[in-house]
């Protein structure tokens, strides 16, 4: 034990000695310990774990691919989209979504959230109910004009204070 003490008393004496030197050692590290956070972060979300719905295994993402220039997409139009569902013989269901940023105000003081607007069905395919409140109706997804509905997640409830 009294050799670690006298290393470490030794290594800060050094440190100290070469405030260059331990800047460009603090800064480093903090580089490498920020992006090993951020690349481990996204390879839990997307790789990891699986999403909160019924038969995650059973969810796929359908992609256009472009030939003249080449490009692949999942972006499609809703009257597409509308069309497909029609159409749809094989699938169980077919939601649409994109994501968006929408401002939030209240008090006065204006935030950016991150947001998806999606289709009616969304959640009834996803097979996930509302834990308070609801989803919604087919009526909101049908009719033209009608008012915008909002589901809120329960961790923007909470810090929100809705």
């Amino acid at each position: 034990m009294q050799m670690l003490r006298q290393d470490l008393r030794y290594g800060v004496r050094m440190l100290l000695k070469k405030p260059g030197f331990t800047l460009i050692a603090v800064i480093t590290l903090a580089c490498g310990i920020g992006a090993n956070t951020a690349i481990f972060s996204v390879t839990d979300k997307l790789l990891i774990r699986s999403l909160a719905v019924e038969k995650p295994q059973q969810l796929f993402l359908i992609n256009s691919v472009s030939v003249n220039p080449h490009f692949v997409s999942n972006a499609f139009s809703y009257p597409n989209f509308s069309d497909y569902r029609a159409q749809n013989r094989v699938l169980s269901g077919l939601l649409a979504f994109t994501r968006t940023q929408l401002d939030f105000k209240k008090d006065e003081r204006v935030e950016r959230v991150e947001s998806e607007y999606v289709s009616g069905n969304y959640f009834d395919v996803l097979d996930v109910r509302a834990a308070r409140g609801r989803t919604f109706s087919p009526e909101e997804d049908w009719t033209p004009g009608t008012q915008p509905v909002v589901v809120v997640s329960d961790g923007f409830w909470r810090s929100a204070r809705l």
